[in-house]
């Protein structure tokens, strides 16, 4: 299957929401099975989607901007929203076992790898 060529597709929800949540790009991409370059790449097209740096360096540490925050929860609902479209038009099993609301690092990536890994 080739990837959309849309400014925002599932796969970059899926970075987006991990990113802003994991705030690292390593532990991202060892949530989404990806490189860090992979993951930094995303991160540069979805800063142009969305016009704004969605994460900051601060000291060392990346931080959320707050449009970033604001951007995270729309994406959430997006995701929760596209998975639950396609669970119902399809076989693919729903993730209830999997928060809706993510607020740990952990969380992160079991959403990240509910929605890569069949379950």
């Amino acid at each position: 299957m080739q990837r959309s060529s849309a400014p925002l597709d599932r796969q970059m929800l899926r970075v987006l929401v991990t990113l802003l949540t994991e705030t690292s790009l390593q532990r991202a991409a060892e949530c989404l099975r990806q490189t860090p370059e992979a993951i930094e790449n995303a991160l540069h097209k979805l800063r142009r989607v969305f016009r704004d740096d969605l994460l900051q360096t601060v000291g060392t540490a990346l931080v959320p901007t707050a449009h970033g925050l604001t951007v995270l929860e729309s994406a959430r609902t997006a995701l929760w929203a596209i998975e639950d479209l396609m669970a119902e038009s399809s076989a693919m099993p729903r993730r209830h076992n999997v928060p809706r609301h993510i607020n740990t690092s952990t969380d992160a990536c079991e959403l990240a790898l509910a929605h890569i890994a069949p379950a």
